[in-house]
């Protein structure tokens, strides 16, 4: 009975839909559609714990937001602590969270609920080493190692700018200097210096504190390198870049993220004109456009966040955070679906079992 009643539920809805030009351009409107999650406000910093839970922090406030059950579970946070410039949360593989408020580090367990914080100076970067059990945190003018397990803390003398990247398996780090220059270091010991990478002049003459955004991809072949009005895609075997993204004059890009698996790099860019911009690049491709894009009528985006699964982005704003699915990455992992659609607008015959199983799957992600 209860999925007779879900299957008329699900059939009207599509029916509904299918009176408006059509079932493929009803399925391209739902998939460019957004959500808007109010129940965290202020946000300056997010972070996907799980594909639906989201770390979140504001000046006052910080907790872990259910963002299909609209629930959230704020974590204490004192009040006499004043947020700073550096924020980040970042998350190991033991349940451990870790909250980086301007000159302190608070480490959360998901599990026990306990929590500690620690006093560190400016914060210019934070990495995690999940194999060790260990985050790296860069400074002005040192690099802090703390094994969160053993509570051991230790000064490993690399004076950097930033932490760009850490390959926990292979112990190397991605540091990024003073001087614009990017290197690869062991672990073991940051004064050595494996390899150097090749950075355009352009980028590194730009402001570095605040300007300079960097992004390795997933499997550490390519390094995406850009300043507000460009990104370039360099790759990590000594050559010189070939391809760059360009941005239109009256864009500015705030943030760059790869998506967790391939070489896909999502860009936000704020437009003087037209809001926020999202475009999603195929790095295995020249870069020349977009593989897709979404306009958003919304200006000032603090962060972003990718799930897991790399089906959905969350975006900060200063009022607001909001919710959208990567269309082209459904349509990727749920072909069959949209397979049981087109059956559905043939209007052909098809068992009501698998019916109700695909669309009830679909809408997961096509209706929030």
């Amino acid at each position: 009975m209860q999925y007779k009643i879900r299957f008329f539920i699900v059939a009207y809805f599509f029916i509904s839909c299918a009176t408006f030009n059509g079932m493929q351009n009803n399925i391209k409107f739902d998939l460019e559609r957004i959500q808007e999650v109010t129940l965290f406000n202020n946000p300056y910093c997010i972070h996907h714990v799980t594909n639906d839970i989201v770390a979140m922090n504001s000046i006052s406030k910080f907790g872990l937001v259910d963002i299909k059950k609209k629930q959230i579970q704020y974590i204490p946070y004192e009040v006499n602590r004043v947020r700073a410039a550096g924020h980040a949360i970042i998350q190991s593989d033991n349940k451990k969270i870790v909250l980086a408020n301007g000159p302190e580090l608070m480490i959360y367990d998901q599990e026990t609920k306990d929590h500690q914080w620690f006093d560190c100076g400016k914060i210019n970067s934070l990495k995690i080493d999940p194999l060790h059990d260990a985050f790296f945190c860069m400074t002005n003018g040192s690099t802090i190692k703390y094994n969160y397990t053993t509570n051991q803390t230790f000064d490993t003398s690399g004076d950097f700018l930033r932490i760009l990247d850490i390959d926990s398996e292979k112990q190397m780090m991605w540091v990024y200097d003073y001087q614009g220059n990017i290197s690869i270091r062991p672990l073991h010991n940051l004064e050595e210096e494996c390899a150097t990478i090749e950075v355009p002049e352009k980028i590194r003459n730009i402001d570095a504190y605040t300007s300079v955004m960097y992004r390795l991809s997933p499997d550490k072949s390519y390094l995406a390198c850009g300043n507000p009005q460009c990104i370039y895609k360099i790759t990590l075997d000594g050559k010189a870049p070939k391809y760059r993204i360009q941005l239109l004059d009256s864009e500015r890009l705030r943030h760059i993220m790869f998506l967790p698996k391939g070489n896909i790099l999502a860009t936000i860019s704020q437009s003087s004109e037209r809001g926020s911009i999202i475009r999603y690049w195929d790095f295995f491709q020249e870069l020349v456009n977009p593989i897709y894009m979404l306009e958003l009528n919304e200006k000032g985006a603090r962060d972003i966040s990718i799930a897991p699964s790399g089906l959905e982005i969350l975006i900060a704003f200063p009022n607001k955070c909001i919710r959208s699915v990567v269309p082209f990455q459904i349509k990727k992992y749920y072909s069959y679906l949209f397979f049981v659609l087109n059956e559905l607008k043939n209007q052909r015959k098809i068992s009501q079992d698998i019916l109700v199983y695909s669309m009830v799957t679909l809408l997961k992600y096509l209706h929030f």
